[in-house]
């Protein structure tokens, strides 16, 4: 009886991965449409030159109303993370800006079909969302990005290009440039990440 049963358990077992192969679906062959989705939805070497920006920073930012003004001088913090499977870098921003409690939320990531870097930005100090679009340079160690806003005071467009440089492992420098109508391009922004031990 025991000899019995333990042939049983043996055949038993031998049989599960035959069971095992017949449940599972077969998975029916991807249409070329479906394949050139799948390819340019697939995370490649240009998200890769971000990685350098993930972790946990501390900020120090100055910031230009107009050109020739001294800038005001405030810190924070910042911190970088990759979601959906590598494809966008998550920008979690947190400051003091005219005494109060300054919150930004960015992403940033490559469009493989446009060939282009590709951000936007949202905060608690405003109603607007800026989009921004550009490219790398040829070391992959800097960022540039151009977008526009309304400027709330003329109502008219307000230009922006942010260069984002990678300097080193714990050192990150973004400087923003606006142009306002008509005039000149001016330096109205500059944050310097260090990263946080």
């Amino acid at each position: 009886m025991k000899k019995f049963i333990l042939i049983l358990c043996i055949v038993s077992l031998s049989a599960l991965p035959l069971m095992a192969q017949e449940a599972k679906p077969e998975v029916p062959a991807m249409t070329p449409e479906q394949e050139a989705f799948t390819k340019a939805g697939a995370p490649g070497p240009y998200h890769k030159l971000l990685d350098p920006l993930v972790g946990r920073w501390k900020a120090e930012v100055r910031i230009w109303e107009k050109p020739g003004t001294e800038p005001m001088i405030t810190s924070g913090t910042s911190t970088h993370t990759w979601i959906f499977g590598g494809r966008y870098l998550k920008m979690e921003f947190t400051a003091q800006y005219l005494g109060q409690s300054f919150i930004g939320l960015g992403f940033m990531g490559f469009d493989n079909v446009g060939r282009r870097y590709v951000s936007f930005w949202l905060d608690n100090m405003s109603t607007w969302i800026m989009y921004s679009i550009g490219t790398v340079s040829q070391d992959g160690k800097t960022f540039i990005l151009s977008g526009s806003y309304k400027d709330p005071v003329s109502g008219n467009l307000r230009h922006q290009r942010d260069e984002t440089k990678v300097e080193g492992p714990d050192r990150i420098v973004s400087r923003s440039y606006e142009i306002l109508s008509g005039a000149k391009e001016f330096l109205s922004e500059e944050t310097v990440y260090t990263r946080a031990k």
